[in-house]
């Protein structure tokens, strides 16, 4: 991982095989897991976890779905509380309030809002300047 002027909060966790872009800033207790790429003029707010891998529950009869990189575009906020699954599609100028949830395998299109508290399930695609609000 190489950034270049990245701020970091408190107990923030990086684990390998991450991408970090330029002008980056990370709140506090914020988990990055691998194959996850971050581009530049990034904020990820305070309790977020970014990446997280997809484990289905013991009685789930979903097949465990192939995730490839969570790509996370220049210009993103990203506020507390709020998890993003691993290959997911976030682009340029996404704004994503507090306590979202999007899994796997979602695309967000370019300058769109996802509201306070919205849940985005598996395999979703937003459209560009979309407003997605509770």
């Amino acid at each position: 991982m190489k950034s270049k002027n990245l701020k970091l909060g408190k107990n923030v966790v990086i684990l390998e095989n991450v991408k970090i872009g330029t002008n980056v800033r990370l709140g506090h207790n914020v988990i990055i897991y691998p194959k996850t790429i971050i581009g530049d003029d990034v904020v990820i707010m305070d309790n977020t976890v970014i990446g997280k891998p997809v484990r289905l529950g013991i009685n789930s009869s979903r097949k465990k779905p192939r995730v490839g990189y969570l790509m996370i575009k220049n210009g993103v906020s990203i506020g507390t509380n709020s998890i993003i699954y691993g290959g997911s599609l976030i682009d340029k100028g996404v704004y994503i309030a507090d306590m979202v949830n999007i899994r796997e395998n979602c695309k967000i299109g370019k300058n769109s809002t996802i509201g306070k508290m919205v849940s985005i399930e598996f395999n979703v695609t937003i459209g560009r300047n979309s407003r997605i609000l509770d």
